[in-house]
């Protein structure tokens, strides 16, 4: 079982510049994020497959307009839950 330290110090690891990626953010401005697929492989090496799970809360369709035009876009809410040590712990944003 990992301890609180390693836990902080895995999570706390910098992440490669290679795997974020830019989109256009409107007004000018340019917006970085993490593809899925790489939160997915991180949580995976922290808490292990079976350690952690996600729960969509609420899904939003919006504009979103740039200098090239408006576009869908999406706002979510998401839960996060952690097992540690056998104890959920709850993340929402």
């Amino acid at each position: 079982m990992k301890t609180v330290e390693q836990v902080e110090l895995e999570l706390n690891e910098k992440i490669p510049r290679s795997v974020v990626h830019e989109r256009d953010g409107g007004g000018g401005r340019r917006l970085s994020y993490l593809p899925a697929h790489y939160v997915i492989y991180r949580l995976n090496t922290v808490f292990g497959s079976l350690g952690w799970s996600k729960e969509i809360l609420e899904l939003r369709l919006v504009e979103n307009t740039t200098s090239k035009g408006t576009f869908p876009a999406y706002l979510a809410k998401v839960r996060l839950t952690i097992n540690f040590n056998g104890e959920p712990v709850i993340k929402e944003a």
